[in-house]
């Protein structure tokens, strides 16, 4: 198959107007930079599945589990359509906004990775001929990109819910044949033509999985920050009863100076609203009043119990703060890699282009640089905040 090229064939693409080399480095080195960014969301991806599984499994958050995420939350697959909640006491959005409709999303990471070294090895194909390689060169990286389309058509159809829609695998065939069978340039521009619809589809894969891997994370960050806000709710009722069994002798001195030990209450009430606010902004005061008599020999107990319970607040709110700062991360990442996919998806039309008549790619190639380091950066800082 690959052997009766032979070194002519080599020549013959060499000999002709080039291939617009500049431009093909500019979409491989694009489209290296999305796969490291993707596999960075796919980890997510993974993580979110994980956290679906669990929230389910747990009592306290299987309700609305389901009723939040609807049915990504059965079996991390279907359609991302949760709204943000009224009660987003994150202040984070919980949604991405997704390009198509499709089947769904499934953990199939072999997959997706499956997916991604395909259109890896269609450019390293488009390489060694653009750049005159050797004949092994060429056919090595030519078989290697057959391989994975062969492959990557096998795993589909098992069946796969993945994010690709079925004319990606009957469109498999034709392209092989073409790759097969190209004996000129015009015959390669051809396959490249024919490979562009599925590699746009896997693009669109990648964004949409980024939308739904967010959603996902996102939705369970705001279900355990609920839960977060339950359990200071319930410390706070417990800080009002002990602070009711706390008698004070006088709540003031004639002169109106308030007691030590209502200047106590008043001073922790703060501290827990201080706290709890942090959790919710929308929290109400905290507010701590004794009762008139005779003080009681438990006081300073009760003293020392209402401080303990302003403690399990303030970590309460270290949690959510945490939660905040790991989903807003994780919506800025997923922002900059949607943004990295569609500059991807821009320098395969550039190089297309570029077959057909010079194209001047100096900005776009700039533009792509300020991209990746923003995407990387990101990716970065949702590890940093875990």
């Amino acid at each position: 198959m690959l052997q009766r090229w032979g070194v002519g064939f080599v020549l013959v693409v060499a000999a002709c107007a080039p291939l617009p080399k500049a431009d093909l480095e500019t979409y491989r080195k694009s489209f290296d930079a999305a796969q490291v960014a993707f596999g960075a969301s796919l980890s997510e991806l993974s993580l979110a599945c994980a956290d679906v599984g669990f929230a389910l499994e747990d009592p306290k958050t299987q309700g609305q589990t389901r009723t939040v995420l609807g049915d990504l939350a059965t079996s991390c697959g279907g359609t991302a359509s949760a709204a943000m909640p009224v009660d987003n006491l994150l202040g984070v959005a919980t949604t991405l906004p997704r390009t198509a409709t499709v089947s769904g999303v499934e953990n199939d990471i072999t997959t997706r990775t499956l997916a991604l070294a395909t259109v890896a090895s269609f450019n390293d194909a488009l390489t060694a001929l653009a750049e005159g390689r050797s004949q092994s060169e060429v056919d090595s990286s030519i078989a290697g990109l057959v391989g994975n389309f062969e492959k990557l058509g096998e795993l589909l159809s098992l069946g796969t819910t993945l994010a690709i829609p079925p004319v990606f695998t009957a469109a498999l065939g034709p392209v092989i044949k073409l790759l097969n069978d190209a004996e000129n340039r015009a015959q390669f521009i051809a396959a490249m033509d024919a490979a562009e619809a599925p590699i746009g589809m896997i693009l669109t894969m990648m964004e949409q999985d980024v939308a739904d891997t967010y959603t996902m994370r996102s939705n369970i960050a705001l279900i355990r920050a609920r839960n977060k806000a339950a359990q200071a709710t319930d410390v706070v009722v417990r800080m009002n009863e002990l602070a009711r069994s706390f008698v004070l002798a006088a709540p003031a001195a004639a002169d109106g100076t308030k007691s030590k030990a209502l200047l106590r209450l008043e001073t922790i009430g703060q501290s827990a609203t201080a706290a709890r606010k942090a959790i919710n902004s929308r929290s109400r005061d905290v507010v701590l009043t004794g009762n008139l008599g005779v003080p009681v020999p438990n006081a300073p107990d009760i003293i020392v119990q209402l401080e303990q319970d302003v403690e399990m607040l303030q970590a309460l709110a270290a949690d959510v703060a945490t939660i905040r700062k790991q989903t807003e991360a994780l919506l800025t990442a997923s922002v900059s890699t949607t943004t990295l996919i569609a500059a991807t998806r821009n320098n395969l039309r550039l190089l297309r282009a570029a077959l057909d008549a010079p194209v001047n790619v100096q900005a776009a190639s700039a533009d792509f640089l300020t991209i990746v380091i923003v995407a990387k950066r990101n990716w970065d800082a949702v590890a940093a905040a875990r």
